[in-house]
């Protein structure tokens, strides 16, 4: 059997990291921890998000000196991406490949055979391996995604208003036309929410239109990719994935 491969996409991930995001607040920050440098111009979520990370962080060197002029530049987007390939190679796992399309990754040890799918061997390896994964990407992954949010939402605005917004624009059924509270709610109960309908999946990629996605891409990530439904971890602050079968509007 071949080696398990999982591509986290970007957009999925991107879309839990910010409505995450939205509910965090720099409340619990201690009081050494200020905001001086911080642009003027720059939404109080992002400002809050920057905050938080370096209080969550405090023994992250790299991740310190990314954060301390308060900007996130492309060049140390990859380095994080290098050092997390670097992180899991080093723990024995094949080298994954990251780009802005996500993370592709295999639960394959080097040199070694994979054992049977389901087995206990398996199923212990993968353990392994999502425990791995967590460490790495908390390490050397953190800047990626809050640059990937920060692009898709420049303004800092609420992440569901804006998808409620865009369901409105598209007049997607049974989502428009709800209030922010019931849009909220029904996301919380049904993680299959925004794949309803090639339109509510737009809407959950790129609320604002700001990535310029398009609908080619919505079926793409949806369909010809390995979708994953992803969840926020309240206690690890991490996003989790699960492969998803692709939607019934898949052609």
């Amino acid at each position: 059997m071949s080696p398990v491969s999982r591509k986290r996409l970007a957009v999925t991930a991107g879309l839990v990291a910010g409505l995450a995001l939205a509910s965090c607040s720099a409340d619990d920050a201690p009081a050494a921890v200020t905001v001086d440098g911080a642009p003027a111009d720059m939404p109080q979520m992002w400002v809050d998000e920057f905050i938080r990370l370096k209080v969550n962080n405090p023994d992250n060197e790299w991740l310190q000196q990314v954060l301390r002029d308060w900007e996130i530049t492309p060049a140390e987007v990859q380095e994080g991406r290098t050092r997390f390939e670097d992180c899991m190679e080093d723990k024995g796992w094949l080298r994954p490949i990251t780009s802005d399309e996500g993370t592709q990754t295999t639960t394959a040890r080097q040199g070694q055979a994979q054992p049977t799918w389901g087995s206990a061997e398996f199923d212990a390896l993968q353990a392994e391996f999502d425990a791995d994964m967590r460490l790495c990407e908390s390490a050397w992954m953190q800047p990626s995604w809050l640059r990937f949010s920060m692009d898709q939402n420049p303004t800092g605005a609420d992440p569901m208003q804006a998808i409620l917004d865009c369901m409105n624009r598209y007049a997607v059924p049974d989502l428009a036309g709800l209030t922010l509270e019931e849009l909220t709610r029904a996301w919380e109960e049904s993680s299959d929410l925004f794949s309803a309908s090639p339109q509510a999946a737009l809407c959950s990629i790129d609320p604002t239109g700001e990535r310029g996605t398009t609908m080619e891409e919505v079926y793409w990530s949806y369909c010809g990719g390995e979708s994953q439904r992803c969840a926020m971890d309240e206690t690890t602050e991490e996003v989790v994935c699960e492969p998803l079968p692709p939607p019934d509007w898949c052609p």
